[in-house]
């Protein structure tokens, strides 16, 4: 974990061929460079015992990109700036790329913490995410360009958004503000870890009113998941396997209530 004085004032800069940072002084901060500039400093070296890294978190943790493990996903910040249209085909570094959805307050603590350390982050850069509006109604947007209807009540805004604006734009403090989809941003990218999305069910629990997004019948188990993961506002999920009903659920996962028969399913974070 970063301090929110990890960087010297005025850095890091938006140049994208810094791709390295070196350390001057004790009260100064990082200043962010390119390898030639690295020459001329000494190294301090980390050693981490067991090397216990998965497949999938070698793979994004090597990324040319910024990269950061969480919520069963690969987060990459990708310094090109270019449009909102042109983003969305963008996230191909690894299988199953989309604009990355990001959609309660713990989720953009943790990205602007792991990420940039919630100050690394220019003011001038917020990032697009998959979420866009369409006049009254956000949605998620998918790479192929197809959108499922966002819940807006829950999504992590800053004081006083949202405001006018066709994207909404991921702050260096972690939350949204409106912006123009047409302006030229840096963008976040998001890749699932398809082996491990949900937990083994938990036995006879399903969602309270509260929560429930939607409550569909005569649906697999199978069907029942790929829903929650193609529904960027779906935390968890409910499963009745004896009359294969389904509950996508929202929000507060932990408003639960007994249920004979049902099995609630929740990502491991």
């Amino acid at each position: 974990m970063q301090d929110s004085d990890f960087w010297a004032p005025s850095q890091p800069t938006t140049s994208t061929t810094n791709n390295y940072a070196y350390f001057r002084g004790a009260d100064d901060g990082y200043y962010d460079c390119t390898s030639s500039t690295l020459c001329g400093c000494g190294v301090i070296c980390e050693y981490i015992d067991p090397y216990s890294f998965t497949d999938f978190e070698n793979a994004c943790l090597l990324s040319p990109n910024p990269s950061a493990i969480g919520y069963l996903s690969c987060f990459t910040l990708n310094r090109n700036a270019i449009t909102f249209d042109t983003a969305q085909g963008k996230c191909t570094e690894f299988p199953g790329g989309f604009l990355a959805r990001v959609n309660t307050v713990d989720m953009g603590t943790f990205i602007s913490t792991a990420l940039w350390a919630k100050t690394g982050l220019p003011p001038t850069m917020p990032l697009f995410n998959g979420l866009r509006r369409y006049s009254p109604q956000w949605y998620w947007m998918y790479p192929n360009g197809t959108k499922s209807a966002a819940n807006t009540t829950s999504l992590p805004w800053d004081a006083g958004q949202p405001l006018a604006g066709d994207c909404a734009l991921l702050g260096q403090n972690g939350l949204l503000k409106t912006g123009s989809c047409t302006t030229n941003q840096w963008y976040l990218c998001q890749y699932r870890n398809k082996l491990h999305e949900f937990n083994r069910g938990i036995a006879d629990l399903k969602a309270s009113p509260s929560v429930v997004m939607s409550e569909t019948y005569n649906m697999s188990f199978r069907q029942c998941r790929q829903s929650c993961q193609n529904n960027g506002d779906c935390t968890s999920f409910s499963h009745s396997s004896s009359n294969n009903t389904c509950q996508l659920i929202s929000g507060n996962s932990k408003a639960t209530v007994a249920a004979s028969g049902f099995n609630w399913y929740k990502p491991e974070l």
